[in-house]
Order: C-alpha cells, then sequence, then structure tokens
C-alpha cells in the first residue's frame, strides 16, 4: 500500500498541476478504495469526499467515468458493512 499511495501521490500532483478536476476525481476515487482496502478509513473518507467535491464542481453525472469511479467506490462500503 506505501507503493501505492507513492503513485498516487504523483497523480495527484500531475493532475492538479494540469487543472484536470475530471481524472483527479477518478484518481481520489483509487485513492479512496486503496486506503479502504488498506486499512485506513479515515483516509479513504478524505479521498472519497474530494472526490465528490471534483465531481459536484465538473457536474459529473452517474453515467461519467467520475459517476461511476464514485458508485464503485460506494459499493465498496457498502460491501464492508455486515
Amino acid at each position: 500500500f506505501d507503493e501505492a499511495r507513492n503513485c498516487l501521490d504523483a497523480g495527484e500532483t500531475l493532475l492538479s498541476g494540469a487543472g484536470d478536476s475530471v481524472y483527479l476525481g477518478v484518481l481520489l476515487c483509487h485513492r479512496a478504495e486503496a486506503e479502504h482496502l488498506g486499512g485506513d478509513e479515515s483516509a479513504a473518507a478524505v479521498a472519497l469526499e474530494a472526490a465528490r467535491r471534483h465531481a459536484a464542481a465538473v457536474g459529473a453525472g452517474p453515467e461519467s467515468e467520475l459517476g461511476m469511479s464514485l458508485t464503485r467506490v460506494h459499493g465498496l462500503w457498502e460491501a464492508a458493512v455486515p
């Protein structure tokens, strides 16, 4: 998970610098998934909320790549709740 975090950090820096909110939101969904799988629910929640903000800012609908990424990550949480 440390290697994944390093890659996600690098991607986040690049996408932030490029001003690409859509793919930054998708990357944040991947970060939320990685943190969830790595057991850091707090970091996962922060990443998921940031992804939601990006989706709202760009008006990403449920059928967009970002919308589908958010749906997938929400599915992880639903599957984890007994």
